[in-house]
């Protein structure tokens, strides 16, 4: 019985999955990726969730890649796109759909509505767990009603038990 639930038990870090492409963020003066999807906070506050906007491609299962920027310490939509395949077996391109969802608002639309932590991952990949990426580095960066609060680093990278730091190997 031990052996078994001690399987069952490891069963979750078995399983593999396609990771998710990240969101885009101008941030800090350059692009990067991070982990987060703001704009489904709007779509929860904002309901019905488009039906339309579904994907078939397994990296993007939110159907919609944004495009983000922090300006005056605040966070802004500046445009969202989804894969569009024109036959099959053949590359996709992508497609805009900011005016789509927000008929009635211009780019960047200011995104008021999110409150919640955005991952941007640094540094090399250490390892997977299930289909995400843990690096050595992540920057955490903390919004209320879009506006960054508090940002932090965690440094992911293994370090030496404190009972032997300092001490040389004999």
């Amino acid at each position: 019985m031990k052996h078994l639930l001690f399987a069952l038990a490891l069963l979750p870090s078995l399983a593999f999955g396609t990771g998710q492409n990240g969101e885009r963020l101008v941030y800090k003066g350059g692009e990067v990726e991070m982990f987060g999807f703001p704009l489904e906070s709007y779509f929860e506050q904002n309901p019905p969730r488009p039906e339309w906007l579904t994907e078939i491609n397994t990296a993007c299962h939110r159907g919609y890649v944004g495009s983000w920027e922090i300006s005056g310490g605040e966070l802004y939509l500046k445009s969202v796109s989804r894969a569009k395949w024109s036959e099959a077996n053949s590359d996709p391109v992508e497609k805009e759909i900011f005016g789509k969802l927000f008929p009635k608002a211009t780019s960047p639309l200011r995104a008021d509505w999110f409150t919640g932590v955005i991952s941007i991952p640094r540094g090399k990949i250490l390892r997977y767990e299930g289909f995400t990426e843990i690096r050595e580095k992540e920057e955490l960066l903390t919004f209320k009603e879009g506006r960054l609060v508090n940002t932090r680093e965690l440094d992911r990278r293994p370090r030496a038990p404190s009972h032997i730091k300092g001490k040389g190997v004999r």
